[in-house]
């Protein structure tokens, strides 16, 4: 195609253009990563917060969408290593498998804005897949490093801060309980529901109950009640079936952890509370209907 001295002055421009959107938003776009939770165990989630900050007085726009995969890297340095290593997060994989379109999916900041996502990582997919069980990233104990990239155009990313947290082995009924868990398929599973209703695992309520239990002071309980809640508000899953939801049961469990110690116990229950009264309502008025 031929071009004309228009067309190359025009994409000139454009280049010119979009270099200089690429400094504006290398120059005001800042990341500030903030760990959630600074002591954890083996298979605990690491749970952090990553925030964009337009540190400017003018919008920065038409930058790609945020905290997806092919744009943003999560990534860690072990205790007694000086490489950083990146790290698959769940919120990032998700984001990608949707194939979605970058082009049409972009995110802005106006003057001095924000935006939080927060996130959570607990086992390596990869490796887990190849070898056909859990591959956990913090099993070593010490203290990691932990940082957050984000490309906004072509160029150098931008680098959040660095955050640092500690992985401790388990002590006590938590090490008795890790020792049950371990015996298990997925020995976190407490932790991520989606494992009941994407992976179909169906005997996991039965885990959560025998969890509860053995072991119902272990810091592994709260999260196995909050799990078997969900369980009987979804319908418990016996072999190829899927019992009506328990409501009563449901609530019985979450009801028990509105006043919890932990304030992030106490958020998951009380949302769930909501979710509860929503589906007894629901349930009431097809009843009515019937």
């Amino acid at each position: 195609m031929k071009m004309t001295m228009k067309s190359i002055i025009s994409a000139l421009t454009i280049g010119v253009v979009s270099g200089s959107l690429w400094a504006q938003s290398e120059a005001n776009l800042s990341l500030s990563l903030k760990v959630l939770s600074g002591s954890i165990g083996p298979v605990d989630p690491l749970r952090f917060e990553v925030e964009a900050i337009n540190q400017s007085d003018n919008p920065l726009g038409g930058m790609p969408v945020f905290a997806i995969e092919d744009n943003s890297s999560v990534e860690i340095m072990a205790p007694g290593s000086n490489q950083w290593k990146s790290i698959a997060v769940p919120y990032l994989e998700r984001m990608k498998n949707r194939c979605i379109d970058l082009d049409q999916f972009r995110f802005e900041l106006k003057s001095r804005e924000k935006q939080s996502y927060e996130m959570w990582v607990v086992y390596d997919p990869y490796i887990s897949y190849q070898q056909g069980k859990p591959h956990y990233y913090f099993e070593q104990a010490g203290e990691y490093r932990l940082r957050f990239s984000y490309q906004p155009a072509p160029g150098q990313p931008v680098y959040s801060n660095e955050a640092r947290f500690t992985v401790k082995p388990y002590e006590g009924v938590d090490q008795e309980a890790y020792n049950y868990l371990k015996t298990k398929s997925l020995p976190h599973f407490v932790y991520d529901l989606e494992t009941y209703v994407v992976m179909e695992l169906r005997e996991a309520d039965d885990w959560a109950q025998e969890l509860l239990d053995r072991f119902p002071k272990s810091r592994f309980a709260p999260y196995a009640q909050l799990y078997l809640a969900n369980c009987y508000l979804m319908g418990i899953r016996t072999g190829s079936e899927i019992l009506p939801p328990n409501v009563a049961e449901a609530e019985r469990l979450a009801s028990g952890l509105t006043n919890a110690p932990d304030e992030r116990i106490r958020r998951m229950a009380e949302t769930l509370m909501q979710a509860i009264s929503q589906k007894r309502a629901a349930l009431e008025e097809d009843a009515r209907a019937r």
